[in-house]
Order: structure tokens, then sequence, then C-alpha cells
């Protein structure tokens, strides 16, 4: 009991009243003590949904258990916390349940559902005076439009939630909300408006958590809008910084990687790709990717067709075991795959791809067009 006790970070006399049946064990001393004795939610989940009646309840343990990341089984508590409210006509929770339910769906990479509940949310807290619930709301669906290429709504969205922030005085929520609308501008193209938006973000952001990536955005904007060599010192940056973390880090390399490509610093350019690719075992699966097409055309470029067969080779395995795939990366490697003399990937090209004028895609048809006839 001792032992248990300390697990679950209880009293050891509030446990023998949970084992009595006097008491009823407090989520997150639930999930604790199950977690630590090794019991998996599969196991216990069904009975505690059997004889929990209590939206409040399920909610609370939905939320211990998607702080420690076990979103499935956060799911099946709000499922059923939303069939009992549905059922009672209670919709006290509803708009808790609404939220919690994106922000599952969000984590999991479901974005449509995710919208749906999160759309669901706003609209509950239309009918509130509570600002800071409508404000996160309003966050929640602009970043996930974002996901979903719907950038124009997704601006206007951020937008709202930057002013109801404001007007509460939440600096660090303004910060997040200016940070994702930033990036939302630079994936448009807008690149005054998202320069004026990573110098904001990274005002508010100085000395904190995500400060590196407001940073990393001012680099990348100066980029596009005065070209490489301007941008260089500033990627280099925020790559040497102590404070960068190190998939910001990774981030940068890979753009340097792409300025160097750009002003022709071939040699410059496969070095720090290969720094970044020294760690690829901790490296999200878009930049990895991302990487490796960076080297395969930089190798091309070089006129090195037979070292830019492994990395090609590598992004195809990647991309075949993926299911989420980078539109302008496989425009570059099935144009370069006619340059190396091998048979282009199956996977079909995306219907649209907007990115499709992008400098790497313009880099490979520039090779394709220099490419030896026959």
């Amino acid at each position: 009991m001792t032992a248990a006790a300390a697990l679950g970070q209880v009293s050891r006399s509030g446990l023998a009243m949970v084992e009595a049946d006097r008491r009823s064990p407090n989520p997150a001393v639930l999930v604790r003590l199950t977690r630590g004795l090794g019991v998996q939610p599969d196991v216990w989940l069904p009975v505690y949904l059997q004889g929990e009646p209590r939206c409040q309840r399920l909610v609370e343990l939905a939320k211990v258990l998607f702080e420690a990341g076990d979103y499935e089984a956060a799911r099946l508590v709000l499922g059923r916390a939303y069939f009992i409210s549905r059922r009672t006509g209670d919709g006290r929770h509803n708009a808790e349940i609404y939220h919690m339910l994106g922000r599952v769906r969000f984590e999991t990479g479901r974005y449509a559902p995710a919208l749906r509940w999160f759309l669901l949310f706003e609209q509950k807290t239309l009918h509130t005076k509570e600002l800071r619930a409508q404000a996160i709301a309003q966050y929640n669906v602009g970043i996930t439009l974002g996901k979903l290429d719907r950038r124009v709504e997704a601006a206007y969205k951020l937008e709202e939630a930057i002013r109801n922030f404001k007007r509460m005085g939440l600096t660090s929520e303004t910060a997040a909300a200016t940070l994702n609308k930033a990036n939302v501008l630079l994936a448009m193209r807008h690149y005054s408006q998202a320069g004026r938006a990573y110098t904001y973000a990274a005002h508010l952001l100085r000395g904190k958590q995500f400060h590196d990536d407001a940073v990393l955005g001012q680099a990348i904007v100066t980029w596009r809008r005065l070209g490489a060599e301007r941008a260089e010192p500033m990627l280099r940056r925020v790559i040497a910084s102590n404070r960068t973390r190190e998939l910001v880090r990774a981030k940068a390399r890979c753009n340097l990687t792409g300025a160097l490509r750009e002003m022709g610093r071939y040699d410059d350019a496969l070095l720090e790709a290969s720094r970044a690719l020294s760690s690829r075992n901790l490296l999200p699966y878009d930049l990895l990717v991302s990487l490796l097409t960076e080297e395969t055309l930089c190798r091309v470029l070089r006129g090195d067709l037979v070292g830019a067969r492994r990395p090609y080779e590598e992004y195809c395995r990647l991309a075949g075991e993926a299911g989420e795939k980078d539109a302008q990366d496989i425009a570059v490697m099935r144009i370069l795959a006619s340059v190396l003399g091998v048979t282009p990937s199956r996977d079909e090209l995306p219907k649209s791809f907007e990115d499709a004028h992008d400098e790497r895609v313009a880099a490979a048809l520039r090779v394709l067009g220099s490419a030896p006839k026959g």
C-alpha cells in the first residue's frame, strides 16, 4: 500500500479509502497509479467509463490522459462524456468537450475533424461572455485552417484571436497567435506583412521558448525579399545561438542549404545539409525529406550524379512509407529522376500544388533543361 500510494502520489489513507470503495479516485491519481503499475488503459478504462456518469469527472480524466500523451484513451473518454451530455440534455460541459475533442484530433494530425469540433467550440463560446474562451476558440480554428491550407481564412481568424488576446493583456497567447499568423502569411508569400508579424512576435517572445522560431521567420522573409546573401548571416546566427532549440537549428540549416545553393555555393550547401542530417533520427518527416531533396539537387548541380543517387533513393524509401507528402519535393524528385536515369516513384503528384513556382522547383527545371539529351 505504501509503494502504491507513492506511485499515485497520494496518501496511504487516501488510497485505502479508494480501495474500500469509500472514495472515487482522482483522475490524475488514477492515471499515475495505472501507468506506474503498467496497467494499460484498454484494461481499466472500459470499467471506469461504465461506472462514471459525471461529465465533469470524465472531462478531467480526458485532460489528464491528453497531457500524458494518451490521445486515443482521451478520445474514448470524451466520446463517453459527449454521449452522456446528449442523453441527459445537460450541455454545461459541451464547450470543454468540443475543445478537447478538437485538440485530440489536431494532435493526431486529423485536421478536418479537428476543425469541425473547434467550430462547434467557437459557436458555443459566442453565447457566453467569456472573451478568453472566444479567443482560444478563434486561435484553434485559425491554426487548424492553416494546416488545411485555407490560409486566407486562417489569417483572418488568427487576427481576431490576436485582437481579443490583446484586449485581455495576455502576452504569451498574443505572441503565439502572431507567430502562427506570420507563418500563414509567409506561406501566402505576403512577405512584408509576414516580416512585420515575425518582428512583433520576436519582441513579445524575447527570452521565451519560441523566440528562435520568430527570428528564423525573419531570416526567411529576408531571404525571400532581399536575397540569399542578406539572409545567410541571419541564418548562421540562429544556428550558432546557444538558446536555439535543436529542431529550429535543423530548420535553419535546411533553409541555409537552400540559400547557399541559390548562390551557387554547392559544397557549402552540402556541408550544411550533412550537419543537419547527422541527427536524422530526431528530425520530423517533412524536414528530413526537404534536406534529402536539397542534397540531391545540390549534387546534381555539382555534376555528381553517382552521389545524388543515395539521397534520392533514401527519399523514395521515406516517401513510400509516409502518407502525407510535400508537393514541391515530389515535383523536384520526379524532375531529377529523369536526369539521374532512374524510374520515378509511382506516386502521382497531388492535384494542386501552389508552390510549383518555388525556387527549388525552378532550379530542378533548369537542371532538366541543361541535361544531356538522349
